[in-house]
């Protein structure tokens, strides 16, 4: 995942130095916190020639105004678009989300699966596995229901590393019909999640198990 961290250590000078001070205020690292001082400095990125520093500076302001006591999602959303416009991964996902769940904007299945489609072509690795899996899970809701296209998407992103991804696409499994070629498939998925080294996907594993 390229983080904004390891872009400043990738250069320096400029934009990416305003970035940073940005931040210092907006975290309080090293001077008063501030966030008016941090706003300003990150609006002033995002009008600079470094396109990755400007996504990375829309990212940070969209994603100050989801946070508990400065929640303004149609400003977050903006920031976002702005972040899209600059071709940034994580806030094609952000959108996407807000797009997804609602709160605050209007509602669009659509427009998330848009959004997360042109993550999951990106440049970031870990935003195409998890647009995959967003992908996956919004083609078993309507009106976007397609079990083959969700069944791709959920394998797309267990092979890039989201072993989450299993749950889903068992329970995709389970509710075809019983064939001896699906129950395989459902033991390899639960092997997955158990491979996994995290207990609480082991957990799930064994409720899975269980209860199919």
């Amino acid at each position: 995942e390229r983080t904004a961290a390891a872009a400043v250590d990738a250069s320096s000078g400029g934009d990416w130095d305003l970035f940073l001070q940005a931040q210092n205020y907006e975290e309080g690292k090293g001077v008063t916190r501030n966030w008016r001082k941090a706003r300003q400095l990150y609006e002033r990125v995002i009008q600079g020639p470094n396109r990755e520093a400007a996504g990375f500076a829309a990212l940070a302001l969209g994603k100050h105004y989801l946070k508990p006591g400065s929640r303004k999602p149609e400003k977050a959303a903006t920031y976002f678009k702005t972040g899209v416009s600059l071709e940034e991964p994580w806030s094609m996902m952000q959108l996407a989300e807000i797009y997804e769940r609602g709160g605050g904007v209007m509602m669009s299945l659509l427009g998330a699966r848009d959004l997360y489609t042109r993550a999951a072509s990106g440049r970031d690795p870990k935003a195409t596995m998890y647009a995959h899996a967003a992908l996956g899970r919004l083609h078993t809701r309507r009106p976007l229901r397609d079990t083959n296209k969700a069944i791709h998407h959920l394998q797309r992103a267990i092979a890039l590393g989201d072993y989450w991804s299993a749950y889903p696409l068992i329970k995709i499994y389970a509710g075809r019909r019983n064939t001896a070629k699906n129950r395989a498939r459902i033991r390899e998925l639960l092997l997955v999640l158990r491979n996994s080294g995290d207990p609480k996907a082991v957990e799930s594993a064994g409720y899975l198990r269980r209860k199919l």
